[in-house]
């Protein structure tokens, strides 16, 4: 009698938390598991923090392709989105100022698991971190030049009176890490809008032993005999830039030019592709980078008679160079007024690897359901006219040629299916597209 007594005055005499504790079980790691599994992607971060067992259980390669892929799978494997801010030279110094702008803004998927993280927890962290100064804020200061593997490379404005040795911010929205770094040496007059010079960046998922490999290349010289490029890079484990490295090729005979709408694209190997244009004929070419060896190189596209008549019109951007799915080659997007064309490089790759049409998907009839407030006499000569290509979820983003509004449109060249991106309107915002891989980013977390 006298241990039940004293073991109720010990039960009586415990706190609250500590009774709590003294009369629950924990529950069995893979029901814990199944909970995880069935949440959100802040939740499941959240869980990967609780313990070590658990942070195991859930950054196994088999859990994240479960949550990234399966059915009803919670966590997007990659987000496109936008970076947006205000164009400083719309907004002098004497008028008021605009009214507050989200920095970033979801572009695709258009899921509800999506949506739900990137307005409770991305946008409003990109907001606390980059726009701190208001229109003052990292984004008016630096314009975006670039992006790869959710990083994004911007350049100062030459207004905005920032020094030049934080010429170039290495920026990382989703954590708000910041690498200011110089502009490249002997490369004073080096534009991105001159059509001659451009930048292009490696992640650590391109095999890079740093986060990050900035490559400042100069196409100058393939105007002249010499038919070379000049290339400087900056990597973070060094901390400065390298010595100027010319690369040539024998192919390289007659001159090219960047392509202004493209954007560079960068398969397994540390291998850069541009789509130059050039040669004989005029056509287009697909100019490669191999980082690791300074070989230049040329990829022939598809023969001119498999594409439209305006593929030779340099001021249609008719084309778009992307990559395929799995990133080991090159995808090519064409559009012939309404229809959109996909060709896929073979496996055999290189210059002899040739092409193959993938799929021809035509968006007419979707695009009369998504925009049903254009009138009928405005689709009888209307073209589509891409903006921008996601690095790795396959997805397009258009407007139609003929709509002053510019409403944009995301297109899965693998689904096929079309969705409205509901992006600012206002012309005086400039918004950058920019993909955030976040199974990567979750495959990458260490286990302890």
């Amino acid at each position: 009698m006298s241990d039940a007594i004293g073991n109720v005055r010990t039960r009586d005499a415990m706190s609250p938390r500590k009774r709590c504790r003294a009369s629950s079980t924990a529950l069995p790691s893979d029901l814990v598991l199944e909970i995880v599994a069935r949440s959100d992607a802040a939740t499941l971060l959240r869980c990967a923090a609780c313990c070590k067992p658990l942070r195991r259980d859930i950054l196994s390669p088999a859990f994240i392709h479960r949550i990234c892929h399966g059915p009803g799978a919670v966590v997007p494997p990659r987000l496109l989105a936008f970076l947006q801010s205000y164009d400083i030279f719309f907004h002098p110094a004497g008028d008021s100022p605009p009214p507050p702008l989200p920095p970033f803004v979801l572009a695709h998927p258009a899921t509800p698991a999506a949506a739900r993280l990137s307005d409770k927890h991305i946008a409003p962290f990109v907001s606390r971190a980059s726009a701190a100064g208001g229109v003052g804020g990292l984004l008016s200061l630096y314009d975006p030049v670039t992006s790869r593997g959710g990083l994004v490379v911007l350049r100062r404005r030459d207004h905005a009176g920032v020094p030049q040795e934080s010429g170039i911010c290495v920026y990382d929205p989703m954590i708000g890490g910041r690498t200011f770094l110089p502009d490249p040496p002997e490369m004073a007059s080096f534009s991105p809008d001159d059509g001659f010079s451009t930048y292009a960046l490696l992640t650590a998922s391109d095999g890079i032993s740093c986060s990050f490999l900035l490559l400042a290349v100069d196409f100058k010289l393939l105007m002249y005999p010499a038919r070379t490029i000049m290339v400087r890079t900056f990597s973070s484990g060094a901390g400065e830039w390298s010595p100027i490295t010319s690369a040539a090729s024998d192919r390289l005979s007659h001159c090219y030019y960047l392509h202004p709408d493209c954007a560079a694209v960068v398969l397994g190997g540390g291998v850069v592709h541009w789509v130059m244009q050039g040669g004989r004929r005029y056509r287009f070419h697909v100019l490669t980078y191999n980082v690791g060896t300074a070989a230049v190189g040329l990829v022939d596209l598809p023969a001119m008679d498999l594409l439209p008549e305006s593929y030779g019109h340099w001021s249609d951007a008719n084309l778009r160079l992307a990559a395929s799915p799995d990133g080991s080659r090159l995808t090519l997007l064409v559009r012939d007024r309404l229809t959109v064309s996909v060709w896929r490089q073979l496996p055999a790759g290189g210059a002899g690897g040739g092409w193959a049409k993938h799929a021809v998907i035509d968006t007419e009839a979707t695009l009369r359901s998504l925009l049903p407030e254009l009138p009928v006499t405005s689709w009888q000569h209307n073209a589509i006219w891409f903006t921008s290509v996601g690095e790795r979820s396959g997805v397009v983003l258009f407007h139609l040629m003929d709509d002053a509004e510019e409403r944009l449109v995301a297109l899965d060249i693998e689904t096929k299916e079309m969705h409205r991106v509901c992006r600012h309107g206002n012309p005086r915002v400039q918004a950058f597209p920019f993909e955030i891989d976040l199974e990567s980013r979750l495959s990458a977390m260490k286990t302890f």
